[in-house]
This record gives structure tokens, sequence and C-alpha cells, in this order.
């Protein structure tokens, strides 16, 4: 014989009141500051299936349906198909969802002889809905949307060339050219000129840079590849060879590559490779290549490279790693680095480090940990861990001298407890650095005291 506590639910409603009272006073002043009605809608709903549950009303399944349905509504609404502002508005309600069509809430709302699981309404809309969620984080995954807002006037936006020479075609990241023999009229009568396989698995990220009659990019493994503009055909390509134990242990984020990045010597210089490409490299390293031919420069670094492991402690290659190409100012190579998000409190460090685009040299560093020293750490010693890092892409003007720096925030990065005073004065932040000094200018933080992962990207 079960009993009326075990017919009618009770941590369920508990729980839904308890989100419900908040979320509706919140929403109500909310409404009550010109925002959104929402919050206060969804409050109230949640009140009234928490009476319907408490009682034992498998009605309460449907109109919970109801407000999934409404919250998506809304969300696309709100954000459009942004994964990142979609997911905190449907997700958590989709989560709660899911305790409507358990076992045990499902026997409780129909008396022990519940329906087949798909007839009813929570699960027909739950369901669906994670699985619009799962095809937008694939979606995410595997491309990006680029704005196609026109260039501003301004710095580094003077490009007369048919080129592509930087990841945004100008230094400062403008991603607009002049070119016009594509235009709104024709685009559509456009027809495919040819076609080029990479071979590489993973999602393809870069984006090609096009100097005279070559297109530069990367792949999967940080392969490097050059093609003919006009007819695609292979010219060169580059193979850093990294090993495949390291790719395996985080596929998706060691196969990335969002490009690579273009270095022309000044007119007086006489050495090799006096155009060159320069890439990085997931296991951390800072490769230069003849920019004709593919073969390394001998001169620079060490055969070819830079280890960039320097300085960063003693943890696996996969801690640390790079996967957008190193921005060009001043005749220095600057690079950021990445870590995995939530793995632990105090990875490696975030520093910014820049090596003269020539030699391979170390040039400077910026550890926001040791202001005002620019220098590498003394051996033994490594560069603050823990810092935000610079995993996205640096903007440049050549001009002022100054890099651009868009530092995400400290990890773990949904707890903010144990950040360091240094992490938040620059998380989330656009940092203008001295291309020649790494010396700070100035920054913007767009969020202070993170905690939802808003890197700047």
């Amino acid at each position: 014989m079960t009993n009326q506590a075990e017919k009618n639910p009770r941590l369920l409603p508990i729980l839904l009141g308890a989100i419900g009272v908040p979320m509706a006073l919140g929403g109500l002043q909310l409404l009550f500051l010109g925002g959104s009605f929402y919050y206060l809608l969804c409050g109230l709903v949640l009140l009234v299936c928490a009476m319907l549950l408490w009682q034992g009303d498998p009605l309460a399944s449907k109109i919970y349906g109801g407000l999934l349905v409404f919250t998506v509504l809304w969300a696309l609404y709100e954000s459009g198909s942004n994964l990142w502002a979609l997911a905190p508005r449907i997700l958590p309600l989709a989560a709660l969802g899911l305790l409507f069509i358990t076992p045990w809430m499902r026997r409780s709302l129909h008396q022990g002889r519940p329906p087949p699981l798909f007839a009813e309404t929570a699960a027909k809309l739950v369901v669906p809905v994670f699985a619009v969620i799962f095809l937008l984080v694939f979606e995410a995954g595997t491309g990006y949307e680029v704005s196609s807002m026109p260039a501003r006037s301004g710095v580094n936006t003077v490009n007369t060339a048919t080129d592509w020479p930087s990841y945004g075609n100008t230094l400062g990241g403008t991603r607009y050219s002049p070119v016009s023999q594509i235009n709104v009229e024709n685009a559509g009568d456009l027809e495919l000129a040819w076609t080029y396989r990479t071979g590489a698995g993973g999602a393809f990220k870069a984006t090609p840079l096009q100097v005279g009659e070559l297109l530069y990019f990367c792949t999967g493994g940080n392969r490097v590849v050059a093609l003919d503009a006009e007819a695609g055909e292979l010219r060169w390509q580059f193979d850093p060879l990294i090993d495949q134990a390291h790719l395996s242990q985080a596929r998706y984020f060691t196969t990335g590559c969002r490009g690579v990045s273009y270095y022309e010597a000044p007119p007086d210089y006489r050495g090799e490779c006096p155009a060159r490409i320069l890439t990085n490299t997931t296991d951390s390293r800072l490769i230069a290549l003849d920019a004709l031919s593919g073969e390394r420069c001998s001169q620079f670094g060490d055969q070819g490279e830079v280890d960039l492991t320097t300085g960063m402690g003693n943890d696996p290659r996969i801690s640390n790693f790079q996967t957008s190409p190193p921005g060009i100012v001043r005749g220095n190579a600057v690079v950021g680095g990445w870590v995995i998000d939530n793995r632990a409190v105090g990875p490696p460090s975030g520093v910014i480090r820049a090596f003269n685009a020539l030699s391979g040299e170390f040039a400077w560093a910026w550890d926001m940990g040791r202001p005002g020293v620019y220098t590498e750490p003394l051996r033994g010693e490594v560069y603050t861990r823990g810092t935000p890092n610079v995993w996205s892409l640096f903007s440049v003007d050549e001009e002022l001298g100054l890099i651009y720096a868009p530092t995400g925030n400290e990890t773990p990065d949904y707890y903010g407890a144990h950040r360091l005073e240094v992490s938040e004065q620059y998380a989330s932040s656009v940092v203008a650095i001295d291309g020649e000094t790494g010396a700070p200018r100035w920054s913007y933080q767009t969020v202070h005291h993170d905690i939802w992962d808003y890197d700047v990207p």
C-alpha cells in the first residue's frame, strides 16, 4: 500500500518553489526597471507547477512543457542562434524538465501506471530541446560567424591590394577587402572553381591568407599548406610531426588551428626566408617557414623553431598550448596560450611573449603577475600560474606600436573565490601592450569578477 507522500512527489515541487519565488520577485523588480517580463512569468509558472505537483496533478507536466516551449521561443527572439546566449536561457529549465520524465516521477503522477514515455508532454518537449542544443553546440564547434559590417575609417584600414595577408586582412583585423569584382549583384552567380581536400580530421578553423599567387592555411594537427590561389593546386605543405599521443588526449582542442601569420623582412635584410610563414603548434612550438618553399628557416630559433614551454613549469604539454596564429608587431611575433578550462586551480601562466620574427630570439614577456618585469623567469622559476590567457587573436596598430590582447578569465571559470588580485584586474579585458617592450599601456575590462567564462574573443 502506498501512502499519500509516496503518491504525491515532494522533492521536485519544493525545488520548483525554491526557484520560482526568487525568480518571480526578481522578475517583478526587473519589470519595474524596464526589463523583460519573462522572469516574472517564469517564476509564477514554476510556482503553479510546484503547487500542482504537491497535489499529484499530472497537469503540472503539461504546463511545464508549455513553459519550456515559450522559453525556447523567447530565447530565440532575444538571442537568435547565438549558442552562448541561448544556453543559459534554455538549459537550466530543460535540465529541470528531465526530472519530470524520471520513472519515479512518472509513477507518482500516474498512480503507478504511467503511459509510454513519449506520450507525455514533458518528454515530447524536453528531448527535442536538448537535440536542438546539441546541434547548436555542433555548429559552434565547426565554424564561426564573421561580421559583415564594413570597415570603419581609422588605423590600419588601408589595403588596396587583392591580397589578404593577415587573419583579418589588415593587422588591425578590419576583415574588409576593397576588391569589387564580386558584389551583391553577381554573388548569386558564382560557380565552384576548385576544391582542395586537406585529408585532416577534426574541424577546419583556419582563415586562409593570400599573398601574391599563394594561399596559406593550417589544418588539424598544425600541418601548414600553400596552394596556388588560381588553380587550388598544392605548392607545398609542412608537417610539424606532432606526437599522436599528444593529439589524442583532447582531440577537439589539440587538433585546432585558427591560422598562420605572414611576415616580410625589412628591405635591407639579406638572410634566409625574407618572406616567411610563422605558425604555432598545439604542442607549444613557434615555427618559421620559407613562404615560397615551405622549408624551415634554419636561423630562426633552434633549426626553425622556438620551444614555448620555457618558463611554463613541468606540466604536460596538454596543459598549455597554442591554437591561434602569432600577432606581428614591430618585428616581433607575439604568442598567447590556451589551457583546458575547469580542470584545476593554478594551471600554466597566461603570459604573453614576443620573439624576434627573424631570429626567434626572446624579446619580452608580459606576465601580469610580475608587474614591471618583462624578462624570462630566472632558472627554477616560472611565469605566474593561473593568470588569464589570450587564446584568441591579437589585433595590431603598427603605427602606434601597440598589440591588443583579448584576455579570458582565470580557471576554474565558474568559481571565483580563489582569484588572484591581478587576475581580477585584467580578466575578460582588452589590454594594449607596447610591441617593443611588453609594457601594458592601458586596459579595458568588459566584465569584472567574471564567473561566466565571458572571454574576450
